[in-house]
């Protein structure tokens, strides 16, 4: 509008106004031009701000669901380092349960080691014990080998001796204690005088005393 006016009133100008005229259109249109660089521009920039707003809150978005994740990660840390802190007690606890254990077994097997080394003992004294016991009835076997040699000698020697008259009254008094003269003299079929001159005898020898009616053949 504005130029058309200008151009209306180009014909009711000089040639100075004119030349003045056109260079005021000129710059108009410079300006004009200018104007729409400008508001070209200015719209760009508005582009790139809303695309930098835009990048700026996704980036804005991005560093806050980072963060979340972050933050989120950080509390499963911290439960990790929570659950490894019980399980160290745990393991704490469990080792000096291990080493407790270790200290009773070694004491354990040490009692072990002196109950073997008391067996060892107690063995190698049974064996002795044991070659002792061998030899000692290896003398009893030969001291009851020797004892029935003397009973059967014993044996033939009292059937020897059985036929001697006073061996015979002592046997019987040793054998069966006191004895009247009478039941001795029945016994063995002599006459009272015979029995009494044996008795003297073996008075005399200590083998027989008399208690009255009564002999009994002296105790050793």
């Amino acid at each position: 509008m504005t130029l058309f006016i200008l151009r209306g009133m180009e014909m009711a100008l000089t040639e100075s106004q004119r030349k003045v005229l056109e260079k005021l259109e000129k710059q108009v249109q410079d300006l004009t031009d200018s104007l729409s660089q400008k508001n070209e521009e200015l719209r760009r920039k508005e582009r790139e701000v809303k695309e930098l707003e835009a990048a700026l809150s996704a980036e804005r978005k991005a560093k806050e669901d980072a963060l979340k994740r972050e933050e989120e990660l950080a509390k499963k840390l911290s439960e990790k380092i929570r659950e490894i802190e019980r399980k160290d007690e745990v393991i704490k606890r469990l080792e000096e349960r291990v080493k407790a254990l270790d200290a009773n077994l070694k004491e354990a097997n040490q009692q072990d080691k002196r109950k073997i080394e008391e067996l060892q003992r107690k063995s190698e004294e049974l064996k002795k014990a044991e070659s002792i016991v061998a030899k000692k009835d290896a003398v009893i076997k030969k001291l009851e080998e020797e004892l029935e040699s003397i009973k059967r000698r014993e044996g033939r020697l009292k059937g020897i001796l059985e036929r001697d008259l006073k061996f015979r009254v002592f046997l019987i008094l040793q054998e069966s204690g006191k004895r009247s003269v009478g039941e001795l003299s029945k016994s063995l079929g002599l006459s009272a005088v015979q029995l009494k001159t044996i008795i003297s005898e073996l008075k005399s020898m200590g083998l027989v005393e008399l208690d009255g009616e009564n002999v009994f053949a002296m105790s050793e």
